[in-house]
């Protein structure tokens, strides 16, 4: 089935609160072959990709209801002002068009050169998007790596970041070193008492919003992800 092929595989082991834009967009512009070309799944097969996007969205819908129907507060705070990633009006239809017919790219990213005076641009901002952003690029990391990162992963006199395996997309614990940059920023940043959250959302005790970076890039860049940067430094 179509979870199975396209889905599972690129963001099966996330949890549906962490899934962001991000990761909706590499499920419909993985590359898929046909007729001996590789194109994102978007163009090759719009009609499926178009299923896909539905059906992830849908998920997604029904694990917030369940999730607003608990009795348990965290677990409603939790969803209470999440934005559904999948959800074509909500961001998707920045990146993508209808049926592939405007297909805009695979994360357009930031020319590498560009990213340094971009960065300078960033640092003159004061808010959380913009920080985790900032670390995003310093570490390469994914959008749901850096939002749902906490105080108790990072150890800054190693210079290291230990992601544990349960939030990897791979399933395997992954360190990342630490630059004096990345350092400078996290020793700058404010810890608040009983946020474990290195980027504390408007909720107690939750994270930045999914859609915080993507926002905040948006009004810089408009045409870019967050996961370009990734592309960026390959």
């Amino acid at each position: 089935n179509s979870l199975e092929t396209y889905v599972f595989p690129k963001i099966g082991r996330s949890l549906p609160h962490e899934i962001s834009v991000d990761d909706v967009l590499s499920v419909l512009q993985q590359p898929h072959l046909r007729r001996d070309k590789r194109l994102p799944l978007w163009d090759a097969v719009p009609e499926t990709a178009s299923r896909v996007r539905m059906r992830i969205e849908t998920i997604i819908a029904a694990a917030k209801s369940k999730a607003l129907g608990s009795a348990n507060p965290e677990i409603k705070a939790l969803w209470k002002d999440h934005h559904n990633p999948a959800k074509w009006e909500d961001g998707l239809q920045h990146w993508l068009g209808k049926k592939g017919k405007k297909f805009k790219g695979n994360f357009a990213a930031m020319a590498f050169a560009d990213v340094p005076a971009f960065v300078q641009e960033l640092q003159t901002k004061t808010d959380y998007s913009a920080k985790a952003l900032m670390l995003t690029i310093f570490c390469a990391t994914r959008t749901s790596e850096t939002l749902n990162a906490t105080w108790d992963e990072f150890d800054l006199d190693a210079t290291v970041w230990t992601i544990p395996a349960e939030r990897m997309k791979a399933g395997v614990e992954h360190r990342v070193p630490l630059s004096s940059a990345a350092i400078t920023l996290l020793r700058g940043l404010h810890r608040f008492a009983g946020n474990p959250y290195v980027f504390p959302g408007a909720k107690r005790n939750q994270p930045l919003s999914n859609m915080a970076m993507l926002e905040m890039l948006r009004g810089m860049r408009d045409g870019l992800t967050v996961h370009g940067f990734r592309s960026a430094f390959r």
